[in-house]
């Protein structure tokens, strides 16, 4: 268990940390947000292929085709939730983005009690309530800038919403039927990562048109390398496996750290965080362990 609480910790702090590769990207080499999500995929793919490979699990690419539409839908959704993102670290900041992200898993929980029908505690009323005043903490009417940085990452947690909505309808349906044999968890997220990074390198591709000749430069490449291992590859690798020995949402817990590293990251390379933003994502964060809490107890009834 103690190796399954480190790999979630390291897991979020690594995914904590892809706004610092963001924006040197973006601010030190003068690349737009389009073409950083563009290195993103190129060499997400790339690491997540290796790792497939490593560990003899290449097979899984060809196996979720079983599931086009669903696999489509989760690319689709993954594609938005990734690009809103680095749209809010773009111009409101880590902190910021890394809160409004995680509201996404509050908007899930209303989705899939209309889409799936599941129960919803009442405790969870709450958590919305802490996560609505922690959004309007954060004064989103502020100015223009702070303000579509808000709206941007309100849109990255409408997307992660539908992001975990089509994910749990694919694992639903790789439960009911695998000619008997129901995939992993680990091999259906791994293989799902290969697809959304697909997704990004197929949809920023254009980023070469405009901005090529910056991309192309040792130093941008060089950091895109480290951004398509360490947030995106090893992330992902460590967080799959926090997962497999979670019991009870101990390990999951652990993955809010992420908005925490976040924040840390951009006190120790841009200056401080607010307060308010401070405030904002706490009560944030409160909410969604008040519904991971309620949703863990509804299950063990």
């Amino acid at each position: 268990m103690l190796v399954a609480r480190v790999s979630m910790f390291l897991a979020a702090s690594f995914m904590g940390s892809v706004g610092l590769f963001l924006k040197y990207l973006t601010d030190g080499i003068g690349l737009q947000v389009y073409a950083a999500v563009e290195f993103r995929g190129i060499f997400g793919i790339v690491w997540v292929t290796a790792i497939l490979l490593a560990s003899k699990r290449l097979r899984v690419i060809k196996d979720l085709l079983r599931y086009g539409r669903l696999v489509f839908i989760v690319t689709a959704m993954g594609v938005l939730t990734i690009f809103f993102y680095f749209m809010t670290i773009n111009t409101a900041g880590l902190a910021i983005a890394a809160f409004l992200l995680y509201a996404g898993n509050l908007v899930a929980v209303i989705f899939m009690r209309l889409f799936l029908k599941e129960s919803m505690p009442r405790a969870t009323y709450l958590a919305y309530g802490l996560a609505l005043a922690g959004v309007l903490v954060m004064e989103p009417w502020g100015d223009a800038t702070l303000s579509w940085g808000i709206f941007t990452g309100i849109l990255s947690a409408i997307a992660l919403g539908f992001l975990n909505l089509s994910k749990k309808m694919l694992f639903k349906k790789n439960n009911q039927v695998f000619e008997g044999k129901a995939m992993s968890t680990t091999n259906l997220s791994f293989g799902l990562t290969w697809y959304t990074t697909l997704g990004l390198v197929i949809t920023f591709s254009f980023s070469w048109l405009v901005d090529g000749s910056l991309m192309v430069s040792w130093n941008a490449i060089v950091v895109a390398i480290f951004l398509g291992l360490i947030p995106t590859a090893l992330a992902f690798t460590l967080f799959n496996y926090g997962l497999t020995s979670d019991t009870g949402g101990n390990v999951l817990i652990l993955s809010y750290a992420e908005p925490i590293m976040a924040s840390i990251f951009q006190v120790l390379v841009f200056g401080g965080v607010p307060v308010l933003v401070l405030i904002g994502g706490a009560l944030i964060i409160a909410g969604n362990l008040i519904a991971l809490k309620a949703g863990n107890s509804s299950t063990e009834r």
